[in-house]
């Protein structure tokens, strides 16, 4: 697992928005589920093959938050008589701002501990 990415499983709810290998998808309704997430994108497996260069309007809900994203369909491979699919969010994405704020650390930099001898 790459350190930048957060293990979850998750519904998503998908609408194919743009399908250029295979436009009978477009508008297509469907759900998957999450694999991994992280700041740029997603990794979801679902029943059906998408299209490489597909674009996707979807909706998640990551703890009790509803997100509305957009992305593009960068890679997808079958495994185990599954479809997975890598996302890249677009920057258009309504909720892009508040899902990257997940991902993000606030480190509080302190003092160095002091040892007094007894």
């Amino acid at each position: 697992m790459r350190l930048d990415r957060i293990e979850t499983q998750e519904t998503v709810l998908i609408d194919i928005a743009d399908c250029p290998e295979r436009p009978e998808l477009d508008d297509t309704h469907m759900s998957a589920i999450t694999v991994d997430i992280s700041k740029e994108g997603l990794k979801m497996g679902s029943n059906i093959e998408i299209p490489v260069g597909s674009f996707l309007g979807m909706r998640v809900s990551i703890r009790g938050r509803l997100f509305r994203l957009e992305g593009e369909v960068r890679w997808h491979l079958r495994e185990d008589g599954a479809w997975f699919s890598g996302v890249h969010l677009r920057d258009s994405s309504p909720d892009l701002a508040e899902w990257r704020e997940m991902f993000q650390v606030d480190v509080e930099w302190r003092a160095p501990l002091r040892v007094q001898a007894v």
